[in-house]
């Protein structure tokens, strides 16, 4: 299901697991080092600065690719040939992560990862140009993306997304229902959320 192999996954894993160990006290540091001997990484995972440089590298090269794209649709003269590049553009986004990840090992090193934000980017603005979309359609196609995202490519923050979208259409179908519904949104809200907290939890 996932695009990392389960291989990168249980190391990513065991070696976190011990560091937590080793931070609370629990692991020596030399059993530590003793398990990241055994487990070594199998993929590439920069450090922190350089996840946000590769992130940002590739986020300027993708808006280049945008700017070549408006002026493609500017001498074309259609609309609908810009909505039409810009889903085509969606679909190049997750192939080429799906590139970086097989053929050169790349695990949430920044480029991936900006790859996956621009593909559900791309597609929405695609959408909105080729159809008139309503706050809650939009919302819905956001939930999608990113669900379909986070289960595929185990990405925290489009978990997020995920459940920023998923609140936001929840509290416009209530705020547009009747009286006694709007009444109770807080209610509402707050046990769906407890809901979604147990179910991840469990």
């Amino acid at each position: 299901m996932t695009a990392y192999p389960q291989e990168w996954l249980h190391r990513n894993w065991i070696i976190r697991e011990a560091q937590h160990a080793h931070n609370s006290g629990a692991l020596p540091a030399k059993e530590l080092s003793r398990i990241k001997a055994a487990y070594p990484a199998l993929y590439y995972c920069p450090s922190i600065f350089t996840r946000i440089a590769l992130f940002v590298l590739t986020n300027m090269a993708s808006s280049s690719i945008m700017g070549f794209i408006l002026l493609l649709s500017s001498s074309v003269g259609s609309n609908r040939a810009s909505g039409t590049l810009y889903l085509v553009l969606s679909v190049v986004s997750i192939l080429a992560a799906d590139y970086f990840i097989r053929q050169h090992r790349h695990y949430k090193s920044g480029v991936d990862t900006s790859l996956l934000w621009m593909a559900p980017s791309f597609l929405l603005i695609g959408l909105n140009i080729h159809l008139e979309l309503t706050f809650n359609t939009n919302a819905l196609i956001v939930l999608v993306a990113t669900t379909l995202i986070t289960i595929r490519y185990v990405n925290h923050a489009m978990t997020i997304a995920a459940l920023l979208s998923f609140f936001a259409l929840l509290y416009n179908i209530i705020a547009q229902s009747g009286e006694g519904l709007r009444a109770s949104m807080p209610f509402l809200l707050l046990s769906v959320a407890a809901a979604i907290i147990m179910l991840a939890d469990k």
